[in-house]
């Protein structure tokens, strides 16, 4: 799958988690997250400014809002353009995207930003996750779609053991290990029992569709509060999708920043989960 294609299912998965993101732009890169308070989880795409030919230097962290709708329809290239780059105008408050077709022929496109939501920050959270599970993403897959299915409880317990990895809804659940699953499980050397991990049943479809983008999926464990619990989907080498799924206690709103600009009136007409891959371009036809 190219990257422009990696971009846009990228979107499509934060667009079933909410309709607007909170847009964070720092020296390192660009941050998208979605945040479905009912539901108590944050999606959060991750772009590092490698990954983009023009990513435009933002030397103050710049926060600001964007729905996903108007960026998924402004990020739909056609099949015969090759290249992608974008810009700011922070004074009008406006995302510019300009597409490279044959001839160098240039196609023009804007999204105007909106107020950001008002959420807690996990685009920037850092937690010391100490127990992890890699599992295949296609079991991981096949395993998410049947409980979803199967059963009317709205979440997935994942107990995790030092040889067993148990995903249960309901009472239903399905059992993979290191040596006939293919999972690759960290951190519980020394630990009696199991760690637990949960995911509500509202994110799946966005998680299976970030899942398709990956060879593995991660799962992540933080051994206190307030950590949330984190799944893990590499987008190419373009960039992370991270799902945070909120315990029912008070998340701290991470970092504060000055609130956006507003428009001036126009005058007369990243073992895993961050592996360091060196990011490409959004060049059509990479992947």
């Amino acid at each position: 799958m190219d990257n422009f294609s990696l971009l846009i299912s990228s979107v499509s998965s934060l667009i079933k988690i909410a309709d607007e993101a909170r847009l964070i732009c720092k020296q390192a890169g660009l941050l998208l997250q979605a945040t479905n308070t009912e539901h108590g989880v944050a999606a959060v795409l991750e772009l590092p400014r490698s990954s983009f030919g023009r990513l435009p230097l933002c030397r103050k962290t710049y926060v600001d809002g964007v729905n996903l709708y108007d960026l998924q329809m402004t990020l739909a290239p056609s099949h015969r353009e090759h290249a992608m780059y974008f810009s700011f105008n922070l004074q009008q408050r406006i995302l510019t995207f300009n597409f490279l077709g044959p001839n160098n022929a240039v196609r023009n496109s804007e999204v105007q930003f909106i107020d950001p939501p008002i959420h807690a920050n996990f685009a920037e959270a850092i937690y010391d996750f100490t127990v992890y599970v890699g599992i295949p993403s296609p079991t991981f897959q096949n395993i998410m779609s049947y409980l979803n299915g199967i059963t009317a409880d709205n979440k997935v317990v994942v107990s995790i053991t030092q040889t067993v990895v148990r995903f249960a809804s309901g009472n239903v659940a399905i059992t993979r290990g290191t040596e006939n699953g293919g999972c690759n499980i960290g951190g519980m050397e020394g630990r009696n029992g199991n760690v637990e991990i949960r995911i509500c049943k509202f994110s799946i479809n966005a998680l299976l569709e970030a899942s398709r983008l990956c060879a593995t999926v991660w799962l992540f464990k933080a051994p206190s509060i307030p950590a949330t619990d984190l799944v893990c989907c590499s987008v190419g080498l373009m960039g992370e999708m991270k799902f945070h799924y909120i315990p029912p206690f008070p998340i701290p709103a991470g970092p504060s920043y000055p609130p956006p600009k507003r428009a001036i009136p126009a005058g007369p007409s990243h073992p895993p989960p961050n592996p360091r891959t060196k990011r490409r371009k959004l060049q059509h036809g990479e992947g």
